[in-house]
């Protein structure tokens, strides 16, 4: 033991002995009078044997001069080897478990005095002591700290459902001072700090290493002025497990040469700053799996400026950014070498101004992106890793039934005729109405003007899709080769942004597009092109056949589109090239290859609108509402073409059937979209057998159309009414009469108009007792 440490440790444990504390043996105090310095080594605090703190080394050296001036300045403040855990529980602090607020209890350390034992004061003492209480207000307490290093620091500190465990390596405060109005620090940190909190909700592990080297002048007033001259701040070698994932990141850094700022009652009142930020190899993964989730090569914002714009009468931030470079970011990246979900080589974000009221942005230009997605069988997107999700604690609220309502009316009720027992709901509802008021102003926020120059992509995109969902498995390659958007400006809504693409389809479908676009109008406006060249179909058949009816055997697509929207009405047309589409009928027993049974399929349809060169043309026109979606894309782009084909063939028949027009309509069936042909009725004069003059134009075109058409076969329905015959004839005579005129038409067909009799099937006789019943023979399609 050094001979200066003799008297100290048995005096301070003297001292202690009254809070059941002690200095272990080993370890010395060694305090210098002349140069004011202690120096303390190998120190533990005890309680009954339980240390509650320990530290290596403290070097406490005080300058003597400052002394006589009332002010205090270290030469040298230095801790090393701190080792202590703190615990904080409602208003006690426990060092390794022990209580040690209970244990400086005010009884224990100042005894009370009896009334008669206690000094008289004087009055000439009382003066004096007012006096220099006087002189130490007017002159602030100086301090100053030449150098303070902290080294080898572990501290366990836990709360209620929080522990935190702090390793600080080495911290240096240089040329620190404080008089009252004025501090100023220079600080050099170089430090590992590891943080770990033990909450059951969200436990975080955080490993890190810190460097911070900073000049800092804090002027205090009515104005806090904060002047930082240079600002270099990094952190590296990072690792954080947090919310199920493992983040790993090399290297944040923060350069700045200044940095001021003004707050006034605690509020900012200016901001002036330039500094740089960068980021290098940021790996983000779920926990305990070698898959990757996000990384990113490095992240550069260049050139930060942050003021604010002294006319306003509010402070208003700005912050303009020359540059944003990022590099290689990759999401969702699996163990083995395979292509990510998404890739990105590079991008630039050029020329940022961002204020609350304003954003704007010269240019955005975007680098290789690449796309690799597949859709499992159970309609998953992969790869897709992920941290497992936490079960959800929110539950939804369950609707207030009527009875409820009636329960809280009757409430209300009571409140009103109870005053004493209304003070809880008013309260409740004063808060309610804040609550309210709250989120309307939240709601009237006005959103920020925005502006952005241009975006172009650099380099063609290359985007991969296979679809195991639907049979046969789906799969394509899109490259976009050029994209571009001009002038994207909320402040001129009039102005229009043009945008432009063109990408290639597998390895022969050509797709271009063009449009002007006014998105900030009070009704938005957009009016585009579209072109679409060499689309295969076959391809595309799992998602289209459940709405047409049919497999694509084969063919191909040409289209040009040209649409626009006003507001949320979406109108315009579609100029579409099938070419050599073959059809195959999901069910065979519904397909219908001609004009049997009266009905027209779609694939008949089709064939009947191809050209020598086997094209099927269709002028599409395009109508609905954005806000009022039906069917997927796929659906309606199906049904479209779908309902195109079936009223182009249906125009083509009436064309076709034009001279037998007051024989033969057309109609289209909406429930399953065949083409219906219908024989319109042959009327009858009451109580006529034979066919009359006039009735034989309608009979011409009949026969006419049958010869046409030798596939039609027809049935021959014989109708009376009950005006026939007179009130001397009853029902049966009326069946007789009906029955007669269908045997002399069939006849007629057949001797006149050379029709075989087997195309001609006759129907039973029967009456029509509707008031506005005519005499007739319906003539049905079989």
């Amino acid at each position: 033991m050094d001979h200066r440490d003799f008297f100290l440790t048995p005096i301070t444990n003297f001292a202690l002995k009254d809070f059941e504390l002690e200095v272990k043996d080993g370890g010395t105090i060694i305090f210098d009078p002349v140069q004011i310095a202690l120096d303390i080594r190998d120190f533990s605090l005890v309680h009954n044997k339980t240390e509650l703190v320990h530290f290596k080394h403290l070097i406490v050296d005080i300058a003597a001069f400052p002394l006589l001036k009332g002010d205090i300045a270290f030469h040298k403040v230095y801790l090393e080897g701190l080792d202590s855990k703190v615990r904080l529980e409602q208003e006690n602090v426990f060092l390794n478990e022990v209580d040690v607020l209970a244990l400086f209890d005010s009884k224990k350390a100042t005894p009370e005095l009896a009334a008669d034992d206690a000094p008289i004061a004087n009055v000439k003492d009382t003066e004096q002591t007012q006096e220099l209480s006087k002189d130490a207000q007017a002159k602030p307490l100086n301090i100053a700290i030449k150098k303070l290093q902290l080294k080898s620091i572990h501290v366990e500190f836990s709360q209620p459902e929080l522990a935190t465990t702090i390793d600080v390596e080495n911290f240096n405060l240089n040329r620190f001072s404080f008089d009252g109005s004025e501090l100023s620090a220079q600080t050099d940190l170089q430090s590992t700090i590891q943080l770990t909190v033990d909450n059951p909700d969200n436990p975080i592990d955080l490993k890190t290493d810190i460097t911070l080297d900073t000049k800092v002048l804090l002027t205090l007033g009515t104005v806090l002025d904060v002047d930082v001259d240079g600002f270099d701040f990094a952190l590296s070698n990072t690792a954080v497990a947090a919310a199920g994932y493992q983040i790993d990141n090399q290297n944040f850094h923060i350069d700045s040469k200044t940095i001021q700022v003004q707050l006034e009652n605690n509020a900012p009142k200016s901001i002036a700053a330039e500094l740089s930020v960068s980021q290098q190899s940021l790996v983000i993964r779920p926990l305990a799996q070698l898959e990757t989730t996000l990384s990113l090569a490095s992240l550069a914002l260049k050139d930060i400026v942050l003021s604010n714009d002294k006319t306003q009468l509010v402070f208003t931030p700005e912050v303009s950014v020359e540059q944003l470079v990022i590099s290689t970011l990759v999401a969702m990246q699996g163990a083995e070498p395979s292509d990510p979900l998404l890739s990105l080589d590079a991008a630039e974000i050029n020329r940022i101004i961002a204020s609350q009221q304003n954003v704007n942005v010269d240019e955005i230009l975007i680098g290789k992106i690449g796309m690799n997605a597949t859709m499992s069988k159970d309609k998953q997107l992969t790869p897709l890793f992920l941290a497992p999700a936490k079960a959800d604690s929110y539950t939804t609220p369950v609707p207030e039934s009527p009875t409820a309502k009636t329960s809280t009316a009757a409430t209300s009720s009571e409140a009103v005729a109870n005053p004493e027992k209304n003070t809880g709901t008013q309260e409740s509802t004063d808060k309610t109405e804040v609550a309210a008021a709250t989120e309307k102003q939240t709601e009237s926020k006005v959103q920020p003007n925005i502006r952005v120059g241009k975006v172009t992509l650099l380099e063609p995109t290359d985007a991969k899709f296979r679809d195991f969902s639907v049979k046969p498995a789906f799969n394509t390659h899109l490259k976009v080769n050029t994209l571009n958007l001009t002038e994207i400006n909320s402040l001129a809504p009039q102005q229009i942004t043009k945008f432009e693409l063109s990408a290639q389809l597998d390895e022969y479908t050509k797709i271009a597009a063009n449009a002007d676009l006014q998105p900030f109008l009070p009704k938005p406006q957009y009016k585009g092109k579209v072109t679409v060249d060499e689309l295969s179909l076959p391809e595309l058949s799992p998602y289209v056949s459940s709405a047409l009816g049919y497999n694509i055997e084969s063919g191909q697509l040409d289209s040009k589109v040209s649409v626009k929207v006003d507001g949320t009405a979406l109108s315009g047309k579609s100029l579409t090239h099938l070419k050599s589409m073959e059809l195959n009928a999901i069910e065979e027993s519904g397909e219908k290859n001609n004009l049997s049974g009266g009905a027209i399929s779609f694939n008949a349809a089709l064939g009947m609108l191809k050209d020598g060169d086997d094209v099927v043309e269709l002028d599409i026109p395009i109508k609905g509402d954005l806000n009022k979606p039906s069917v997927g894309l796929s659906g309606i782009m199906s049904l479209v073409i779908k309902q195109a084909t079936m009223s182009a063939a249906k125009d083509y028949l009436i064309t076709s059937f034009l001279p037998y027009a007051k024989v033969v309509k057309i109609a289209m069936s909406a429930s399953d979209h065949l083409l219906k042909i219908r024989f319109e009725p042959l009327i009858y004069r009451p109580d006529d057998i034979q066919v009359q003059d006039e009735q034989l134009e309608y009979i011409s075109q009949l026969a006419a159309a049958l010869k046409q058409n030798p596939d039609i076969n027809i049935k021959l329905c014989p109708v009376a009414t009950p005006a026939e015959l007179g009130s001397e004839f009853n029902k049966d005579d009326r069946i007789q009469l009906a029955q007669k005129r269908g045997v002399a038409l069939k006849t007629l067909l057949i001797n006149n108009y050379a029709i075989t009799s087997k195309r001609l099937y006759s129907c039973s006789a029967k009456i029509d007792a509707d008031d506005d019943a005519k005499p007739r023979i319906d003539i049905d399609q079989l």
